[in-house]
């Protein structure tokens, strides 16, 4: 649901955004949302189908939700953090025609909160995506995973 801070991004993305309370909106129309894990299930079963239905992929393997727990360290430009890794799946896929292996980290985000706030800390998508990123650059150390990943 966009809220007013969406909305104000919007506008200054160029946008025009109608002049109403996106907040009130938002809470009116939470009842008709998508929960979280009903959202999981979509994204995890449209990712399943489309790897099954692409010519030349294999599934190797794919950890549902809260199956996968890992943790990752990094530096933040300010200090090490320790972040956990919890996505809402993982599917490991290999091309076939290339035999190279990818790793994908599906994320079902129903953008309740905001993407980025004023402090590391208090980020919530920000702070998984960079741990998700910075673990993606050295998975093939961390997962146990065939040998031709």
């Amino acid at each position: 649901m966009l809220g007013n801070r969406g909305a104000r991004l919007l506008q200054r993305l160029g946008m025009t955004i109608p002049r109403i309370d996106w907040d009130q909106r938002a809470k009116e129309w939470l009842p008709y949302s998508v929960a979280h894990p009903p959202l999981v299930t979509r994204t995890n079963v449209c990712f399943a189908q489309g790897i099954q239905q692409a010519e030349g992929l294999e599934l190797v393997v794919f950890y549902p939700e809260n199956k996968f727990v890992d943790f990752v360290t990094f530096f933040d430009g300010n200090e090490e953090v320790t972040l956990p890794i919890k996505p809402d799946g993982l599917f490991v896929v290999k091309d076939l025609l290339t035999g190279e292996t990818l790793a994908l980290f599906p994320e079902a985000e129903r953008l309740t909160s905001p993407n980025k706030r004023s402090t590391f800390k208090q980020s919530c998508l920000y702070k998984k995506v960079l741990a998700l990123l910075y673990y993606y650059q050295h998975l093939r150390q961390r997962v146990q995973l065939p040998r031709n990943f």
